[in-house]
């Protein structure tokens, strides 16, 4: 009862304000949410207010708590709205709550197929997902990952250690083959790009068909993907890619030497008789673009490419007085890549960027950053 009045009813009539939901961790919302969606799925006669309220919830969530690299949680909690923390003190995007925000997104997407839910996945995933593990060692973890600041790395085996925040953001990456495809009876999703493969079977009045798809990219280095598809027979299907919400130009080479372009945010479908071998070559652009520090940060920005919010770290400019630095907003939005040269030894990362925005400032992805302990 209390859940159907606090985290429905009560969330529903004020459009989200997650944030008066008493004495609840951000984590403990958001598993909430996914054991209402795990309802939904058991049962039959749940109201329809219940798979509404958790889209509301999530909404609430992207829109006033959440911070520019894609976290969540201000001393593990939901905070009013505009009171989003960003240095260390304030013990901002909890890694527990932001593995739950990744697994309710992809539980709604599931259910409902709204390419929005894997942008957002995507969006935590690239920037404090990955961030809160350190790339030279991922034993050694950011309970909290601040915007700003030194990330605070403690050193915690996944199987002696407290079982947590490190195994909860460990168990998101390692369930990553979950995101990449989804299938329905006659089509195969691509959500998101990076190596992979897989295979499945579809029915035909023949019997079941046996199909492998591969799927090579250096994304998120570059835009460009390669799909082979091999059927173990000539077979009609359907292909769903996800054009992110971030790309403005998305267009795809066909087998036959046709080309079709994609919308952001959408899905382009693609449907034909498949052969083995046939290739799709994905091109997409990794769009470069500012974002708004918001109400908790007036006249702060970001800078973003493609998924990654870029970052500038203490270590990667030699320089300990960042405080001072000021984007050029007269200045072109454009990101170059820099010579990796630039890179300290034994920097795990091979990204690096300047702006005309930060003249003499090198730029890498924001998960990249504080690995030798550097904010």
């Amino acid at each position: 009862a209390r859940v159907e009045k606090e985290f429905v009813r009560d969330v529903l009539e004020q459009k989200g304000k997650l944030y008066n939901i008493p004495a609840c961790h951000a984590y403990t919302v958001l598993a909430t949410y996914l054991g209402i969606l795990e309802l939904i799925e058991e049962e039959e006669r749940c109201p329809d207010s219940y798979l509404l309220a958790c889209e509301v919830a999530i909404e609430d969530i992207v829109s006033k708590r959440m911070n520019v690299v894609g976290g969540i949680s201000t001393s593990e909690h939901f905070k009013p709205d505009g009171v989003l923390g960003g240095t260390p003190c304030d013990r901002v995007n909890e890694a527990c709550a932001n593995a739950y925000f990744m697994r309710v997104c992809l539980k709604l997407f599931w259910m409902t197929g709204k390419a929005k839910y894997v942008d957002y996945i995507e969006h935590t995933l690239y920037n404090v997902g990955l961030g809160c593990k350190n790339p030279r060692d991922t034993f050694f973890t950011s309970y909290y990952t601040p915007i700003q600041g030194f990330h605070w790395w403690k050193k915690i085996h996944l199987t002696t250690g407290t079982p947590c925040c490190p195994a909860s953001m460990s168990r998101e990456i390692a369930r990553l083959t979950d995101v990449m495809w989804a299938k329905e009876q006659s089509a195969l999703y691509v959500l998101l790009y990076n190596e992979a493969e897989m295979e499945t079977e579809f029915i035909t009045n023949k019997g079941n068909v046996l199909v492998q798809c591969h799927m090579y990219t250096d994304f998120p280095i570059n835009g460009e993907v390669t799909l082979k598809i091999n059927p173990e027979e000539p077979i009609c299907f359907g292909i769903y890619l996800r054009v992110p919400a971030w790309c403005e130009t998305y267009q795809v080479l066909l087998p036959d030497g046709t080309v079709q372009k994609g919308k952001k945010g959408e899905f382009l479908y693609l449907e034909k008789v498949w052969e083995k071998g046939d290739t799709i070559t994905v091109s997409m652009e990794m769009t470069v673009r500012l974002l708004d520090g918001g109400e908790s940060f007036p006249g702060y920005k970001a800078i973003a490419r493609g998924p990654q919010v870029m970052a500038v770290d203490a270590r990667v400019n030699n320089r300990e007085d960042l405080d001072g630095l000021r984007i050029d907003l007269q200045r072109e939005l454009q990101l170059h890549s820099a010579d990796k040269q630039k890179l300290p030894d034994g920097w795990n990362g091979n990204q690096i960027y300047s702006t005309p925005m930060l003249e003499g400032i090198y730029m890498t992805p924001f998960a990249h950053t504080g690995q030798m302990k550097s904010g």
